[in-house]
């Protein structure tokens, strides 16, 4: 199964039971089991799948809401969020460095050098994203996702 989902919308949806407009950046949605905006869709029961990705070398979490998600207007982090920006990491990181992690941990890309500001080191550590998660109520994890393959933009991919 592949799923798309969107992390950076605005939709119309009922919040305390009045309509309101929730905008979600860098945010996915959140909804457990037995939720409303849920009714008669595959996941009334089980709540809307969460996928959140961490980076290829620690992989990417799926997630079902918990209770507590009401909180954030059933909203999560969609990804682990940088700890370097873009143009700091491709200042500070070593190019071989990062491919030869990939090529340690057995991770195929489309690209010959692996988008310096896209490595792993320029992300927050993913175990502590999915504490600090589960630790606020939101969501607790279901599966960890291992990174295979990593296909970036083939316009960009060796820039």
């Amino acid at each position: 199964m592949v799923y798309f989902i969107s992390h950076n919308i605005a939709r119309k949806e009922i919040v305390d039971n009045q309509p309101a407009w929730v905008h979600r950046k860098g945010a996915t949605r959140a909804m457990p089991g037995g939720h409303h905006s849920l009714a008669d869709t595959p996941f009334a029961k089980s709540g809307h799948p969460i996928l959140l990705p961490g980076n290829p070398r620690d992989g990417s979490a799926v997630m079902v809401a918990d209770e507590g998600a009401s909180a954030s207007c059933y909203s999560v982090n969609h990804g682990a969020g940088r700890v370097l920006g873009r143009r700091h990491a491709k200042r500070v990181l070593d190019q071989s460095t990062v491919d030869s992690e990939f090529d340690s941990n057995d991770i195929l890309s489309n690209c010959r050098k692996y988008p310096i500001d896209e490595a792993p080191a320029a992300y927050k550590d993913f175990n502590e994203v999915l504490r600090s998660v589960k630790s606020a109520g939101l969501a607790s994890e279901v599966a960890r996702l291992k990174a295979r393959f990593v296909i970036k933009d083939a316009s960009k991919a060796d820039d």
